[in-house]
């Protein structure tokens, strides 16, 4: 089994919210759906990193937004009229691309992207424009190529019948921000021209 390790992806999202809030604010996650296992994890990362070494930091939310950027653009958008009325709200952790995707549109449509810092997961062209406005505090990205590699290997060891020494192997993921995504090193894992 290869993978993204996604508990400690949302420990790395987590992390970078409690250092942009200081250590103090009020986050809501969006996750997808439930029982996606992937994205879970993530989820459970960011709640366990936050509880334990920024107690001062608020989940006032945590919403299951859909499946689909249109789904989670609506559901957002909703939820976060509402609570807004009662609560400020720092931060917002997005569990996977099209959680990313709705929550960044639902916060430009209400106009305070960029204003609420938004740590997202996986990576478009659309976020990486966000990301370069500013409306986008970081993402966390995957390095499929390394998946995709490893994965090869373990077939052909199989085919080989060589023992496999790891039944799990995960492999790293990212924080890219404004700051380093036109490096080499994430240009290369994003293979980005």
């Amino acid at each position: 089994y290869i993978s993204t390790d996604n508990y400690l992806s949302g420990q790395l999202a987590a992390k970078r919210m409690a250092t942009t809030l200081n250590n103090t604010g009020n986050v809501v996650i969006f996750r997808i759906v439930k029982d996606s296992a992937s994205t879970e994890s993530r989820a459970q990362g960011f709640i366990d990193y936050l509880q334990k070494n920024s107690p001062d930091i608020k989940i006032i939310g945590d919403i299951y937004a859909g499946g689909s950027r249109g789904k989670v653009l609506h559901n957002a958008s909703d939820y976060l009229t509402k609570i807004s009325s009662t609560h400020h709200i720092d931060g917002i952790f997005a569990v996977n691309e099209s959680a990313t995707d709705g929550v960044l549109r639902a916060l430009r449509n209400m106009g305070i992207a960029g204003k609420v810092k938004l740590v997202g997961f996986d990576y478009t062209d659309y976020l990486l424009q966000g990301l370069e406005n500013k409306d986008v505090d970081s993402l966390i990205i995957q390095d499929p190529r390394r998946m995709g590699y490893l994965s090869i290997k373990a077939a052909v060891e199989a085919i080989k019948n060589t023992p496999i020494k790891e039944k799990i192997i995960f492999t790293e993921t990212k924080l890219v921000t404004k700051d380093n995504y036109k490096t080499p090193e994430i240009i290369t894992l994003m293979h980005v021209n």
